[in-house]
């Protein structure tokens, strides 16, 4: 197991860039990643990837053929096992998009009903306001007769007293 620093000073690189490469590749260091006493440790396999991520592994692609060679035996085995743990990575990211897709299709689903929710409480709120100005308007009618019948009432009593 080595600690980042040390994976820092053998690769030749920052501890934030190691960081970077771990974080970007998260799916591939699972199960070769661990924390002890909050020191983060990685194991040679995950060493062995990791130098692969940075291209520090001599490899050397016949295109012809279609096959990998490598300068030993043991890079061979560390393709194979980049190989095996970027299809990991693979199925781990479109595990994660079609997480994501479902994430997206529900918060659409909640736009839209905040929408609809939106729309019903605006169409209450203008009927609202049009019974206030309606109750307003009946106001102001009544208002308007009471002021009337208050003339008549006055201009009765006025001609009751002249009758008297």
């Amino acid at each position: 197991m080595y600690k980042i620093v040390e994976v820092a000073e053998k690769l030749g690189k920052s501890k934030t860039a190691i960081y970077n490469k771990l974080n970007e590749n998260k799916g591939l260091f699972r199960q070769h990643l661990k924390k002890i006493e909050n020191v983060k440790v990685l194991d040679d396999k995950g060493l062995e990837i990791l130098m692969g991520l940075f291209g520090l592994k001599e490899i050397e692609i016949d295109i012809e053929s279609n096959s990998l060679s490598s300068t030993s035996t043991n890079d061979s085995i560390s393709i194979e096992t980049l190989v095996s743990e970027l299809k990991d990575r693979i199925k781990y990211l479109e595990e994660e998009n079609k997480e994501n897709k479902q994430l997206l299709n529900n918060q659409s689903k909640q736009l839209e009903n905040f929408q609809i929710l939106l729309l019903n409480e605006q169409k209450k709120n203008k009927l609202l306001e049009d019974n206030i100005e309606e109750d307003q308007n009946q106001e102001k009618n009544a208002a308007s007769h009471l002021h009337g019948l208050a003339k008549l009432m006055h201009h009765f009593k006025s001609n009751k007293k002249r009758q008297d």
